[in-house]
């Protein structure tokens, strides 16, 4: 009923485990938006635990908005586990959610200015040692971390914009206070890597997960490049989707 069942009696929370293999189902659409879960017995009989630990499991998947328990009803499934976050001409966290999530907000972690090392200063066409702008920013939907983003931008140019983003909780706004209303994404990269201490802490991943590693450039209109970003998105929460 959920697929492959693998569940391991060291390491990550058994409710955990069991939650993370729930979420794979309904992302894979075993259990689609609507659908009513296996009983507690039943997922608890499958997964060899007891009906604590499956509770706890769908406590989690509730606090994440991925079910709700109806009395009378049992467990229902209320949307897709993964949002699809689409990377286009004109990428925007809150425009590329829209219509799968009610809300989007990002909150400034960390700011600070430094010399540029070599690779950066050539991604935003600086010479190294001049001083560039580092903003460290979270990204929640629907109160679900989601992201972690490192942003780099000339400090000269961009002096203030740390203080703006913390206002404005918007990149794309932080921009347009700095006289850039519309920019285009010239180039990102993929990866997947394993999460860091950062992205534990900060998107609630337990150890082992994986992140998705999307390392884009945004350019203004006439094709000068201003913003070099490394997002770091929680594998099983978002896929990213390439649209041409």
């Amino acid at each position: 009923m959920v697929g492959r069942v693998s569940i391991s009696r060291s390491g990550v929370a058994l409710w955990r485990q069991v939650a993370d293999q729930l979420r794979g189902a309904i992302d894979r659409g075993e259990f689609p938006p609507a659908a009513k879960l296996p009983s507690e017995f039943e997922i608890g009989r499958q997964f060899g635990v007891n009906r604590h630990t499956v509770r706890a499991a769908i406590a989690h998947l509730a606090a994440e908005g991925l079910v709700e328990t109806r009395h009378g009803l049992g467990t229902i499934v209320t949307r897709s586990g993964r949002l699809s976050y689409p990377i286009r001409l004109r990428t925007r966290l809150s425009t590329g959610l829209s219509g799968q999530v009610a809300s989007v907000e990002s909150r400034l972690l960390n700011a600070q200015e430094h010399d540029a090392i070599p690779s950066i200063a050539e991604e935003l066409g600086l010479s190294p040692g001049d001083s560039v702008l580092e903003l460290e920013t979270m990204s929640i939907a629907e109160d679900r971390p989601i992201s972690l983003a490192t942003h780099w931008l000339d400090a000269r140019r961009f002096n203030g914009l740390a203080e703006t983003f913390a206002r404005t909780r918007s990149m794309t706004a932080s921009f347009s206070h700095f006289g850039i209303d519309d920019y285009i994404r010239r180039e990102t990269r993929v990866l997947a890597e394993g999460a860091g201490e950062a992205e534990l802490v900060h998107l609630d991943l337990p150890k082992g997960s994986i992140v998705l590693v999307a390392t884009g450039t945004n350019a203004t209109l006439d094709g000068k490049v201003f913003h070099l970003t490394r997002t770091r998105f929680a594998a099983d929460r978002i896929e990213l989707r390439i649209e041409h």
